[in-house]
């Protein structure tokens, strides 16, 4: 029985590595081996630009979607007697916390998930993928600049009204930022990433 659990271990470890998310090796006893994790392979434009690479604008555009969401939706919950009509002075000073603030992008970096480097972090389902998250360094100040940058071309009150009109869906407002027609439209003519497909 033992000797099948091994086995079986071995094979799924085979087909996770086939995935790119590490190196797995098996001990000389059968029994007991290793999975070893590198970090993600970065280009130079994506470990020096002081912007989100091109091949990282839908992550990006996807992570700001989530935390405007998340952002809107907290603001909402703690004043319910708004019912969602947030006075203009308070959803300026939100966005600008929220966007502004690096806590809010500490959590995201980039790793390897089937040898594509991805951005990883909360909202994003990399972020439920094991593996080396290279976080921190220029992705605070990245992903603050592309939400600020939101802000200013698109506009508090415009991105609100997309929240407002279906509150209970991130995808709607990720839609709308990342998909849309006149909008920032980095994740237009990319599938929806979900985590099937990862």
């Amino acid at each position: 029985m033992q000797n099948l659990y091994s086995a079986i271990v071995f094979v799924l470890c085979i087909i996770w590595y086939s995935t790119g998310q590490g190196v797995v090796e098996q001990a000389d006893d059968g029994m007991s081996g290793t999975i070893r994790f590198g970090p993600p392979d970065m280009s130079d434009e994506m470990a020096n630009s002081p912007f989100v690479p091109d091949e990282l604008k839908c992550d990006a555009c996807r992570a700001i979607a989530h935390q405007l969401w998340t952002g809107f939706s907290s603001f909402n919950e703690k004043r319910r007697s708004l019912n969602y009509n947030i006075p203009e002075s308070d959803l300026i000073e939100l966005t600008e916390t929220l966007c502004s603030d690096d806590k809010t992008w500490e959590g995201y970096g980039v790793k390897e998930v089937k040898k594509v480097t991805r951005l990883s972090g909360p909202g994003l389902e990399t972020a439920d993928i094991p593996g080396v998250t290279a976080s921190g360094g220029k992705w605070p100040r990245r992903l603050r600049d592309l939400c600020e940058t939101f802000m200013g071309d698109i506009g508090e009150q415009t991105i609100y009204r997309m929240f407002r009109s279906r509150p209970l869906k991130v995808s709607t407002l990720e839609d709308y930022l990342c998909r849309g027609e006149n909008t920032r439209n980095s994740c237009r003519g990319i599938k929806n990433k979900a985590k099937s497909e990862l």
